[in-house]
């Protein structure tokens, strides 16, 4: 995929899910992460940490949250990663627990746009 000013290499969206706001010196910022677990080939890029729970795409998003964040709270990336990965796995229960079969499936982000 080719656009006039970016060369694009991926063909399907990231799960974007919305884990809560974190205040911070009074200001509210929104922690964010894109699930590359929708994508096979994306979550080939992502290696397991902390026991399993986690891994190295979500501590990649903490670590990025966190750099926004002047000075950063103690524990900021190691405790944020821990909090999307707990939040992720709650995302996917309930994914397994719905009706919504390309939702319970995994599926709703994953046709590729000429399947379509």
């Amino acid at each position: 995929n080719q656009t006039e000013t970016l060369a694009c290499t991926r063909t399907r969206a990231f799960e974007k899910l919305e884990l809560g706001k974190m205040t911070y010196f009074g200001e509210e910022y929104g922690i964010q992460y894109y699930n590359p677990s929708v994508d096979p080939m994306a979550q080939r890029n992502c290696t397991g940490i902390s026991g399993g729970n986690a891994n190295s795409c979500m501590e990649e998003a903490a670590s990025l949250f966190c750099s926004r964040l002047i000075p950063p709270p103690e524990n900021c990336v190691r405790d944020l990663t821990a909090h999307i990965a707990s939040q992720v796995q709650a995302v996917d229960q309930k994914r397994l627990d719905g009706k919504e079969t390309y939702s319970r499936l995994g599926l709703e982000m994953d046709a590729p746009g000429r399947s379509l």
